[in-house]
């Protein structure tokens, strides 16, 4: 059995701080080293299922300080 973690976004803030990922210009995106913390994430779309999922994934990702960009892709 897989074990189950909860939504900890102040512990998420944290280790991303202790990473070196801070919003430095308070536009809600962390960065390091002037590189926001932004990517691409490519799903297969057309199930519900799928896209409600990666809009929670996005939406969670975000209230951390990352940036992504959802990708629906065919096939």
């Amino acid at each position: 059995m897989a074990p189950a973690y909860a939504y900890d976004g102040e512990g998420a803030n944290a280790l991303l701080a202790q990473a070196g990922w801070t919003d430095t210009n308070g536009n809600g995106t962390v960065d390091k080293d002037g590189e926001e913390f932004a990517f691409d994430l490519l799903y297969s779309g057309g199930d519900g299922t799928v896209e409600s999922l990666v809009a929670y994934l996005k939406d969670a990702w975000k209230a951390v300080g990352i940036e992504t960009n959802l990708r629906s892709v065919e096939g």
